[in-house]
């Protein structure tokens, strides 16, 4: 018989009782911990992955040789419970200093400091000043202090070049992902020594990927129906699975892992979705873009996804349902009309994939033109360059000849397309060309209203600012390319 009184499944507290599994990363950390050398480390996990779990066992595992203090909260709170753990008043006017003294004067050989939550720190507006100072006493310590940081997908922030230098000493960034079938079943069955049989192991293994706090959820909630109708804990699984999604993974849980996605990591899970069989690892590149490992490892650590090394499935048919009816996709951009009609063409021309690109751009240009002339009255240096090139090729007409029309039947005249430099003596003399007076601002919107007048004006229309401040001598010009 089942004492179902006492429920050791309560996820409304960290579960020391309940750690399973995660022996790998346990014993590197420790070892680290314990040898002093390259002792900054990184986990990054999803919400409820057990990531304060797993500092609460490192620090029961570590022996005498290593004092572990786990801080967490705002810069003040992580200060104070850092000279708690020590058993030193820390000198915040020069905390380098004291924290280092403090440091050196335990009895143990190692300080392993674990700093949880790195979000908050971050949210601090003196968290990168707590960071930095930590390095400084990682620095002089000699080798008696190792920090272990925690955190979500805010950990990658810590590695960008603009964030601090504290982390850029860690290397590799661990990941928890969840537990695998094994671990899973033990979880399931050895706290009340229940007879859960393989398929349902299997059933909330595929759902919840092995998420610790996801299968301590359905698992309290099923003692306690149990408890209150007298049935059997296993068969009341299934509703407790209902009730727990409907209650609090929906109005609660859903919604932050969404938003910890980022917006990287939600299209990659729209992608995954979508997915119906194991998708190998050389395929993970054409699917999901550049560099997709880092974004596939946060979908696993939430909980949503299983990688094996080689293949990676999608996990959480509630999470995908919610995702599905609370933040779809937008829908695909359709090719244009004459798109087809234009690939007719093309295949019956026997065009190759170049010819098709070129024609493809210039008909898309043509277009674009045709239905948004106001892009052209204001190119950018690209556009004019690709003007004036089109323009000496006689596709376009010259837009920096002013003159009148050719008289019928009159030799044609040159014309300067690539390069428009006002009319003037000097161009026969060799004399650098005299720039005129800078427009004033009424004339620059008088000539962004005229097309036929920006031959010359071209670098004034995209440059107004810089003319009508005026060059060295005061005086403004042009040469339009």
């Amino acid at each position: 018989m089942v004492d179902l009184a006492h429920n050791p499944y309560r996820s409304d507290r960290v579960a020391t009782q309940l750690f399973y599994g995660r022996e790998s990363i346990i014993d590197d950390l420790r070892s680290t911990f314990m040898a002093g050398r390259s002792a900054i480390r990184t986990v990054m996990g999803g919400r409820g992955i057990g990531k304060s779990s797993l500092a609460l066992r490192l620090a029961n595992v570590a022996g005498v040789t290593v004092k572990f203090i786990v801080a967490s909260g705002s810069v003040h709170t992580i200060w104070r419970e850092i000279g708690q753990g020590l058993g030193a008043s820390l000198d915040l006017e020069d905390p380098v200093r004291a924290l280092t003294g403090a440091i050196v004067a335990q009895p143990e050989a190692r300080v392993a400091l674990v700093l949880d939550e790195i979000e908050r720190v971050l949210a601090d507006p003196q968290g990168r000043d707590l960071l930095d100072n930590l390095l400084k006493v990682y620095e002089r310590s000699d080798d008696r202090l190792g920090v272990l940081v925690l955190g979500g997908t805010g950990v990658r922030d810590l590695l960008r070049d603009s964030a601090s230098p504290f982390l850029r000493m860690t290397g590799e960034v661990r990941h928890l992902a969840g537990l695998t079938r094994d671990e899973t079943a033990r979880l399931l069955r050895e706290p009340l020594s229940l007879g859960v049989p393989d398929d349902v192991v299997e059933a909330l293994w595929t759902e919840t990927a092995g998420h610790p706090l996801l299968l301590q959820m359905f698992m309290e909630t099923a003692v306690d129906l149990g408890r209150t109708s007298s049935r059997a804990v296993i068969d009341c699984i299934p509703e407790a699975m209902r009730d727990v999604t409907e209650r609090r993974l929906v109005k609660t849980i859903f919604p932050i892992w969404w938003e910890n996605l980022r917006e990287r990591g939600q299209r990659c899970f729209r992608t995954l979705a979508r997915v119906t069989s194991p998708l190998p690892r050389a395929r993970w590149v054409a699917t999901f873009g550049d560099d997709p490992r880092p974004w596939l490892d946060v979908l696993e650590s939430t909980g949503i996804a299983h990688l094996d090394g080689h293949a990676v499935l999608p996990r959480g048919q509630a999470f995908i349902e919610w995702a599905t009816e609370n933040h779809p996709a937008l829908p695909a951009a359709q090719p244009p009309v004459w798109q087809e009609a234009l690939d007719a063409w093309l295949t019956s021309a026997g065009a190759g994939d170049f010819e098709r690109l070129v024609v493809g751009a210039l008909a898309q240009w043509t277009r674009t033109t045709i239905e948004f002339p106001a892009v052209v009255l204001q190119p950018a240096v690209r556009s004019v360059t690709g003007n004036a090139l089109l323009q000496s090729r006689g596709v376009l007409p010259n837009q920096c000849d002013h003159r009148a029309p050719p008289t019928p039947g009159a030799p044609p005249r040159r014309t300067r397309a690539a390069l428009c430099i006002p009319e003037g003596p000097h161009r026969h003399q060799g004399a650098r060309p005299s720039r005129p007076h800078a427009p004033s601002l009424h004339r620059v919107q008088d000539l962004r209203a005229q097309p036929q007048d920006r031959g010359a004006t071209s670098y004034w229309l995209q440059h107004p600012r810089r003319h009508l401040r005026g060059g060295r001598d005061g005086r403004s010009g042009c040469r339009s390319i």
